[in-house]
């Protein structure tokens, strides 16, 4: 089997960072500036105003202090909310009879980003081989689908192998 089912984790490189931080700082011209949109707060209930900036894959700043940060495409989002992605930190794709990546399909235009995945129901059925296709299919969502290894697989060997 694969062991790599950590490929959707970016590390960023010392130079990314350094270029990340200029953007910040307002030293170096954003990819992207996206302007006239309310970001949602999370920690705090309210909602910030101001532009929202990107550099690469990354936000590098936001807050009513870009106006005027250099960009190299201006988007305005005429008064949308931006919101962060949800997380559901674990949850059981197999039950809803679909695969990871028809589950993605549903799931991810309506928000939600990260998924922590126990595929312990296929596992009981197919073993290894039903955890690692459940692993392939994952690596093809764009949906960040993270599995965990089930600490009760099987329930009770030689007793229970249905879903």
């Amino acid at each position: 089997m694969n062991n790599s089912i950590n490929h959707k984790f970016h590390h960023i490189s010392r130079a990314e960072y350094q270029e990340l931080l200029a953007v910040s700082r307002g030293d170096a011209v954003a990819d992207y500036i996206i302007d006239n949109v309310s970001i949602l707060d999370l920690i705090n209930g309210g909602e910030i105003s101001g532009p929202i900036v990107i550099k690469g894959r990354y936000i590098a700043g936001v807050g009513a202090e870009y106006a005027d940060a250099p960009a190299l495409q201006r988007i305005d989002a005429r008064g949308a909310t931006a919101v962060p992605g949800f997380i559901d930190a674990h949850l059981h794709i197999e039950s809803s009879m679909m695969t990871p990546v028809t589950f993605e399909t549903a799931t991810l235009p309506r928000g939600l980003t990260t998924v922590i995945c126990d595929p312990h129901e296929i596992v009981n059925v197919m073993g290894e081989a039903g955890f690692a296709w459940f692993a392939r299919c994952a690596e093809q969502a764009r949906q960040n689908q993270y599995l965990q290894v089930s600490s009760c697989v099987p329930a009770l060997e030689g007793c229970d192998v249905s879903a």
